[in-house]
């Protein structure tokens, strides 16, 4: 469980997240985070939930996440994303 949400966290998503392979929840909602989602969020095999909103994230949405097999909710709303 990864919970930074409502921190005024700026920067990017770390590639680096894609080797949390038994992360099940992430909340990074509500920061200053920017940039796009990496693919390597693919890589979480094992996340159910994730809370991308109010975030300053741009680029399209991967299409790694639609392969998630476990994610059972997300949230990317209120963001700078693109794409179908």
């Amino acid at each position: 469980h990864l919970d930074l949400g409502s921190n005024s966290l700026n920067g990017s998503i770390p590639a680096e997240i894609g080797g949390l392979s038994s992360l099940q929840i992430m909340y990074l909602r509500i920061n200053r985070i920017s940039g796009p989602i990496p693919t390597v969020i693919g890589d979480l095999d094992s996340l159910r939930i994730m809370y991308l909103h109010n975030n300053d994230l741009t680029g399209s949405i991967p299409t790694e996440i639609g392969d998630m097999s476990s994610l059972q909710k997300t949230d990317l709303a209120a963001n700078n994303l693109n794409g179908t």
